[in-house]
């Protein structure tokens, strides 16, 4: 199986700070649904990486 990554960025505008832990829900153009639960940690900063171990087939 191929190795890949996804760089995922995107804004968020919330009314209050946010507080993780947070989990990511992609579908990617094949149709697959990914989910990795608990990518972004409590005390997450931003611009930071997160990494997890989740990948698409």
């Amino acid at each position: 199986m191929a190795s890949s990554s996804l760089l995922l960025a995107c804004v968020v505008v919330a009314a209050m700070p946010l507080k993780g832990p947070f989990s990511v829900r992609v579908t990617t153009e094949g149709g697959e649904k990914i989910i990795a639960e608990d990518a972004i940690p409590d005390g997450w900063k931003a611009d930071n990486v997160y990494k997890s171990n989740v990948q698409a087939k």
